[in-house]
């Protein structure tokens, strides 16, 4: 029986260690004021592949190229910058779910020098997706529509068009005056 408790003990011990808890920072609305970019970025590649032969022989990508359309807040002057993304355990989303030619609106924070222990460098001049609140919208090109958890207290995904979306920001102070590349 000491077993048995003891087992059931560590494996929460386990998944607190290894799994991502985060509290949701909210709508991409209120979460852009505080990034360190917000722009329209279309998808080039995915980059620095990974696996993690404990679990499987799948290789996954850490992060995405990506072509900044349009800028709306940051410091960026670059065209083309590197977003990470998660790798089990940093409460990041996936870059695997980005498709390479589509176009996402992004809040990004600036990442900060490391080599993680599978092998993948991130430097200071690129950036990551936050998994804490909606960091992430997609962007219909054809029909100049956003997609996700634009506004509001639920989850909600909404779509609208992306005039009224850079309306919203302008009113909540997310974005500087805007800024093609």
């Amino acid at each position: 029986m000491k077993i048995a408790v003891l087992s059931f003990l560590l494996s929460f011990t386990f998944y607190s260690v290894c799994a991502c808890t985060c509290n949701y920072a909210g709508n991409f609305s209120k979460i852009a004021k505080n990034a360190d970019l917000v722009a329209l970025v279309k998808v080039i590649a995915h980059k620095d592949y990974t696996m993690f032969p404990e679990y499987d022989s799948t290789k996954r990508p850490m992060s995405v190229l990506v072509e900044i359309v349009k800028k709306y807040s940051g410091k960026e002057e670059r065209q083309e910058v590197k977003l990470f993304g998660d790798n089990g355990y940093l409460c990041r989303a996936s870059t695997h779910s980005l498709r390479e030619g589509e176009y996402y609106v992004v809040a990004v924070h600036k990442s900060q020098n490391k080599t993680w222990e599978y092998g993948v460098t991130e430097t200071d001049n690129d950036y990551y997706i936050s998994a804490c609140g909606e960091y992430l919208l997609s962007y219909n090109l054809a029909n100049q529509t956003v997609k996700g958890g634009i506004k509001g207290m639920s989850r909600k995904e909404r779509v609208m068009p992306i005039e009224k979306f850079e309306g919203i920001l302008e009113k909540q102070k997310a974005l500087l005056p805007t800024t093609s590349l």
